[in-house]
């Protein structure tokens, strides 16, 4: 007692444990911003899913997704979208709010997240410190999170139920300390008391808790305890999974396809194991994080030493740490055999939890041996800081493998260069694959379709090709008809995939008698966009490519000035202003270029049409055609007498009505002594392509 009311009343002991959970904080902000867009890179699963699933709680709809089934972080989720949207309103109500801001609303999202997993390491570290009175225990459990990149990318930087899944089972394995240094006959209840409550929680996260209910269940005494410790485990469940309580025959189904269909996620054909692909799968798991293996491996060594240690001592039972150990490793075995069915290195989560748990019990069995006793006070912290740092040089330079943003200003650009093309088009956006569009067409699957209608209000002209099933579907996935999409308010349509969507796009589209422009009208290493019009009985077509800069060219939070692909030079970025993304270029009189483009050739009758968004004194800034030979100036936009405050799009067109083939490039300017900014540049040329009829 003297010992915990010294801890209790030692603020230097409280402020060495927030030392962790504020690198894990800093560390999983630092990753959300670097991130920037969740659809970036297809990157939506399952954050979406969780965004419309907490909007449905937060709106009191039954939710969509209930298979993990996750209802803890929905829950949490719904109360911080209802804190966003009071602190700030951008719509009149939550639901248009959200669609409207998906991506605004996932930051704030995901950055919630990182202070809940931060908070539930500093507290299961506070917990056992007031515990034990140890603090070098208390630090080697909140190090646990930093053995697996995974659990700093999942649990701490985005919305998903890994963050409630990974603060269940480290509490279980604090509470599991706990147990080993302060269990008594008489507390035997309120540990299973404990127990229970944790496991239903973790198992309201997700299913993949359940292997680490064999541990209450092996070191609990008697059966009376065990009988509390499955009641309260119930009872846990029913409470954190409320609000999908109709839905538990639906939950109960997806699980049991799980159990006897032996393909992944409950496919393929009946039977508990594809025999055939099992090892190889129990393989990979094992060796998926090697840092686990080798403190299971460890665990099993250790264990067998004790084996026979005691054996040699002609006993028949193992002492307390090593009948908890004991419980551990059949726990993260049971783990390792189960998601080899599916395996998933991100499934390891609640398994890589314990053992923070596994090395506090074997460390301090060894630290109690005689010839090692003395030493304790030295060895113990040097062992500690020795883990903890290498634990966190590993996790957090794994964690940045897992991730990238090196390509994020392509998924931006071609995103805008979709949407700021000339002309009245209908735009078709490939899924799965890595757009706004896609990633609102996911969420709303798994939100059971709820907000379709809204979505088809919000995003007017614009449709799914589904690659699942090879054809055009709305918002509520109801097949379109490509023929029906034209008419006199639409020219054209864009469609936009990765190039491995190309040849199915093409087959689609021709087996509905629709011409395809074989050059891509825009496309980059990731991503093409394709035009495709309606056949015509006509001697003369055109051909239409689109040179587009967002001023994001480079990695967003690298503002360093590579021009896009089309341009000679871009001019001087600006990161503190932009119309999209998080720069634009800045003008002045010393720097009055912006977007300058290489030299286009034009053939007689070809056009060209440009616009851009621009902030400053309008009527001085201004898009112009020049020729490249003389650079006399053909073309410049329009002033603008009316224009709104903030941005404004300034446009050009030039046709080349002449009987000779010229080159001209095209550029923005600013000339005037004020400052002004461009961004959001696109230049659509159309070739004059004479053909047989």
């Amino acid at each position: 007692m003297a010992n915990k009311l010294k801890t209790f009343f030692n603020p230097a002991r409280y402020l060495l444990l927030i030392v962790l959970p504020v690198i894990l904080f800093l560390s999983s902000y630092k990753t959300i911003v670097e991130r920037d867009k969740v659809w970036y890179a297809g990157g939506y699963d399952p954050e979406y899913a969780y965004l419309f699933n907490s909007l449905n709680i937060a709106t009191f709809r039954l939710v969509g997704h209930f298979d993990h089934p996750g209802t803890p972080m929905q829950v949490y989720g719904a109360t911080v979208l209802w804190g966003k949207w009071i602190i700030d309103q951008k719509s009149d109500s939550l639901t248009e709010d959200v669609l409207s801001n998906p991506e605004e609303y996932l930051r704030a999202l995901n950055i919630a997240t990182a202070c809940l997993s931060s908070l539930a390491v500093f507290l299961a570290g506070l917990f056992l410190l007031l515990r034990t009175s140890n603090t070098w225990y208390a630090l080697l459990l909140q190090a646990t999170p930093f053995i697996s990149g995974f659990i700093l990318y999942n649990a701490f930087s985005r919305v998903t139920q890994e963050a409630t899944l990974m603060a269940a089972s480290l509490f279980l394995a604090a509470v599991l300390v706990d147990w080993f240094f302060n269990q008594k006959h008489k507390d035997e209840l309120s540990f299973a008391k404990m127990f229970g409550i944790i496991s239903g929680f973790g198992l309201a996260s997700k299913i993949l808790f359940a292997p680490l209910l064999v541990i209450p269940f092996l070191i609990l005494s008697d059966l009376k305890s065990r009988k509390r410790f499955l009641i309260f485990t119930i009872g846990s469940f029913i409470v954190f999974t409320i609000p999908i309580i109709i839905l538990y025959p639906n939950m109960a189904w997806w699980i049991i396809k799980l159990l006897i269909f032996s393909g992944q996620y409950g496919s393929g054909e009946v039977g508990l194991l594809d025999t055939l692909s099992y090892p190889q799968h129990l393989k990979w798991i094992l060796l998926a994080n090697t840092r686990l293996a080798v403190v299971f491996a460890i665990v099993f060594v250790f264990l067998l030493l004790k084996v026979i240690y005691f054996k040699s001592l002609k006993k028949t039972y193992l002492n307390k740490s090593a009948k908890v150990i004991a419980a551990i490793f059949i726990a993260i075995l049971t783990g390792y055999l189960m998601i080899a069915k599916q395996p998933k290195e991100s499934y390891l989560l609640p398994y890589e939890m314990l053992t923070g748990a596994a090395v506090i019990l074997m460390l301090n069995e060894i630290l109690n041996l005689k010839v090692i006793q003395p030493y304790r006070s030295i060895i113990l912290p040097v062992i500690v800081v020795l883990i903890t740092f290498l634990n966190i040089n590993a996790g957090l330079s794994s964690k940045k493998s897992i991730y990238s943003s090196d390509k994020n200003s392509l998924w931006q650009t071609s995103w805008l260069a979709m949407t700021n093309a000339p002309g009245k088009n209908v735009l078709i956006f490939a899924h799965p694959a890595s757009s706004p569009p896609a990633a609102l067409f996911f969420g709303n699957a798994y939100s059971h379709w709820r907000y379709s209608e809204k979505i088809k209000l919000l995003s007017p002209n614009t449709f799914i090709f589904s690659l699942s099933e090879l054809n055009i579907i709305n918002w509520d996935r109801t097949p379109v008809n490509p023929l029906n999409i034209f008419g006199p308010e639409i020219d054209r349509i864009l469609y936009q995939g990765s190039h491995e969507t190309r040849a199915e796009a093409e087959d689609f589209f021709e087996a509905h008698g629709l011409t395809i422009q074989q050059i891509p009208y825009y496309e980059d290493e990731k991503q093409l966009i394709l035009v495709v019009n309606q056949k015509k009985n006509t001697s003369v077509n055109t051909k239409k490519q689109l040179i587009f800069s967002s001023a994001e060219n480079t990695s967003s939070y690298d503002f360093q000035n590579f021009p896009d692909k089309g341009f000679k030079s871009s001019g001087k970025t600006s990161p503190e202003i932009s119309h999209s993304g998080h720069q634009s270029i800045f003008t002045n009189s010393e720097t009055p270029y912006a977007f300058t483009t290489e030299d286009l050739t034009l053939k007689p009758g070809d056009e060209l049409s440009a616009s851009v968004y621009a902030l400053g004194n309008q009527n001085s800034l201004k898009i112009v055609v020049s020729e490249s030979a003389s650079t006399k100036v053909l073309a410049t936009s329009d002033s603008i007498l009316k224009y709104k405050v903030g941005w404004n799009k300034h446009n050009v067109n030039y046709k080349n009505t002449s009987d000779s083939t010229i080159n001209v490039f095209v550029y923005c300017l600013n000339h005037s002594t004020q400052e002004g900014w461009f961004d959001d540049f696109a230049i659509e040329t159309s070739i004059l392509i004479h053909e047989q009829q």
